[in-house]
This record gives structure tokens, sequence and C-alpha cells, in this order.
């Protein structure tokens, strides 16, 4: 894990689940490639399962996409409610998305 990421969340007081899973994307050349190919050129709904620490979210959402995330972590989707708090082209959901 990049320091950046630790850093990140140490300062919202988290740590990476392993029971869940959690990785977190921190290459900005797989996230370009990502953002790249999804072909964004107007305001489209865009379903994110599991955003981590928003990286792909902020991508997405500058780009003029209409995120819905769906966040299992309870407390990984109040940090993002408050960081995306005052963006219209975000929602966090705190759910499981395989039900």
């Amino acid at each position: 894990m990049s320091s950046s990421i630790k850093t990140m969340l140490k300062d919202l007081g988290l740590s990476p689940r392993k029971a869940l899973g959690q990785h977190f994307l921190t290459s900005r050349t797989a996230l370009s490639s990502i953002l790249s190919a999804a072909e964004i050129v107007s305001p489209i709904p865009v379903i994110e399962i599991g955003p981590g620490l928003g990286v792909l979210t902020t991508g997405l959402a500058e780009l003029g996409a209409r995120v819905h995330a769906v966040e299992l972590d309870e407390e990984m989707a109040l940090a993002l409610k408050e960081l995306f708090g005052s963006n219209q082209n975000v929602s966090i959901i705190q759910a499981d998305a395989r039900h």
C-alpha cells in the first residue's frame, strides 16, 4: 500500500479491512486508462461498486458522469459522504451491491 493511501486512511481514522478484500487504486496510469475506456461524453449515470477512497469516483464526476457509488464498509461510506457531500454528480450509497 502506498504511503499516500496510508496517510489518507489515517487522516480519516480508517484502515483497510481484509475481510472485505479492500484494495485501493493508486496508479495514475491505471486511472487514466479506466477513465479513457469509460468514454464519458455526457452526464450519464455510472454505478461504481466499492469506491474505496473515491479516486475513480472523482475522475468520473469530473468528466460529467453522475456517479452512484455503492460502498459496503459503513465507515468508508460515511467518509465518502463527507468528502463528496457538496458534489451534485456523486451519491454515496452504503449497501451490499450483491443484494
